[in-house]
């Protein structure tokens, strides 16, 4: 069976596995935030667009959608190389260890492990509804 991925050559949205499933791993996934080369599996793009905030905070919306209670991405850099993320979810992050939490953002799986390659440094905090709120309230 065919899952949805992210293209190690554009970031963007394509299909891993057996090739007969591709609708069904992409179902949802809009044309223009497809690979060019979704169809055949091979990407035909150059390299993704210089890596910013932009990006980053598209990826994170595209994953966590209607849970994400704050986010907040920032260029620390001031040359795209390294990215502060602070993400609260509703119900994502409930139960979930923070090695764990971590991973689903840079993991190999993550929701950008198509661009790390290409990010220098990334500092996370990645809290549930309730601990957002207790270090907003400090």
């Amino acid at each position: 069976m065919c899952k949805q991925v992210d293209c190690v050559e554009c970031g963007l949205k394509t299909w891993a596995g057996c090739g007969l499933h591709i609708e069904q791993a992409l179902q949802g996934v809009a044309m223009e935030n497809r690979c060019p080369g979704w169809e055949t599996g091979k990407c035909s793009a150059q390299k993704e667009e210089l890596i910013d905030c932009d990006v980053i905070t598209r990826k994170i919306k595209e994953k966590f959608g209607d849970d994400i209670h704050f986010l907040d991405v920032q260029d620390v850099s001031g040359c795209a190389s390294k990215f502060s993320i602070v993400l609260s979810l509703l119900e994502g992050f409930n139960g979930v260890k923070l090695l764990q939490r971590h991973r689903m953002i840079n993991g190999k799986e993550g929701v950008l492990a198509g661009i790390m390659d290409n990010i220098h440094a990334l500092e996370m905090k990645t809290w549930t509804k309730e601990q957002y709120e207790k270090q907003a309230a400090k």
